[in-house]
Parts: structure tokens; C-alpha cells; sequence
């Protein structure tokens, strides 16, 4: 993304693009799973202030992030394969330095049903996108 801003190169691989979209919803799933558990965190803190140490102990709080990485891994994983397995063709070209979910679907050449029903939450976000 920084060589296009740059205007030294203006294509990103297949692979390119496959890993930009994954980190992308990796990151982002993981940011919100981490507001999930802040805020299960201040729960206990104001809730139940003298079992606070109790619920909120080394071993609770290792489990629930990596129960965040995975679930944030999985997530991505998930999206990527589902938009990666469509078959692609015509102008593999997108006006756009992203590679998102709502640029890459309409290259497809196969029904996208399945990966837009899934990637529901993913698309809502983007309501200048249009998917047919």
C-alpha cells in the first residue's frame, strides 16, 4: 500500500491481496473482540469489587486473550478462504488501493452468495457498496 502511495507501483499480487485482506479483518476482529473483554473487565472491577482478583485472575485473563487471537484468526481465515475460492476473471483490476471484501467480489466470475451472506457483518459497514 505505501509503494502505490507513493506512486512507485500501482499492482499487488493475488497473494498480495490475499494477505492484506486477512490482516486487515485479523486486526480488526481482534480490536473488537479486546473492547469485549475490557469491558468485561470493568464489569467485574465495578460490579464485584472485592472478587475482582478472583474472577479476573492470571489464568481468566491469559484464556480470554487467546480465546481473542484465535477467535480473530479464525474469523479471518474464514473470510479469506471464502473470497479466495471464488474463481476470478476478466480485468483483475480494481480502482482501488484495498483490497476489501466489497473491491474484490465483484471480480468474481461465480455466485457470491455464500461469501457475501457470510461476510454480511463485514460489507455492513460499507453502504455506498452495492452487491448484486
Amino acid at each position: 500500500m505505501m509503494l502505490y502511495l507513493t506512486g512507485h507501483s500501482h499492482t499487488i499480487s493475488y497473494q498480495g491481496c490475499a494477505s492484506q485482506l486477512f490482516f486487515y479483518h485479523f486486526l480488526g476482529c481482534a480490536q473488537c473482540f479486546l473492547y469485549t473483554v475490557m469491558a468485561y473487565d470493568r464489569f467485574a472491577a465495578i460490579c464485584h469489587p472485592l472478587r475482582y482478583t478472583v474472577i479476573m485472575s492470571s489464568r481468566v485473563c491469559a484464556s480470554m486473550t487467546v480465546a481473542t487471537w484465535m477467535g480473530s484468526c479464525v474469523h479471518a481465515s474464514v473470510l479469506t478462504f471464502l473470497i479466495f475460492k471464488l474463481p476470478y476473471c476478466g480485468p483483475n483490476e480494481v480502482d482501488n488501493f484495498f483490497c476489501d471484501i466489497p473491491v474484490v467480489l465483484p471480480l468474481a466470475c461465480e455466485d457470491t452468495y455464500l461469501a457475501q451472506t457470510t461476510c454480511l457483518q463485514s460489507l455492513a459497514g460499507f453502504s455506498s457498496t452495492s452487491i448484486e
